[in-house]
């Protein structure tokens, strides 16, 4: 299960940047960047079987939506949004291209006192 996987990435990563205090971590906020082929609910259950064996095993995991990033190929500026947009709203352009999609990346992380 490809959800799996990156549970145990995401879980890798929050314990690898919060080292001595990643015991304390109480909630990992994660954005998937649409289009993404990664079903929140699998996620969550894999997150949920993975944190018992780790430090994070009282964290909780939040996914929301992330923006979509795209580029202007004429004018060269990055715009984000949640819906795909058909022309650059710098520019005007048409030239554009999804510049980042399908990512999962870790939001925030949530101490408790």
């Amino acid at each position: 299960m490809h959800e799996t996987s990156l549970a145990r990435k995401i879980i890798e990563e929050v314990v690898k940047v919060t080292g001595e205090k990643a015991s304390r971590v109480r909630r990992v906020r994660v954005a998937v960047r649409p289009p993404a082929t990664v079903m929140a609910e699998a996620l969550r259950e894999g997150f949920d079987l993975l944190k018992k064996e780790s430090l994070l095993a009282g964290a909780v995991l939040e996914i929301s939506e992330g923006e979509m990033v795209f580029f202007c190929r004429d004018c060269r500026r990055e715009s984000s949004g949640k819906k795909m947009i058909s022309s650059c709203p710098h520019c005007g352009s048409e030239a554009l291209r999804l510049a980042r999609q399908g990512e999962v990346y870790i939001e925030s992380i949530d101490f408790a006192p």
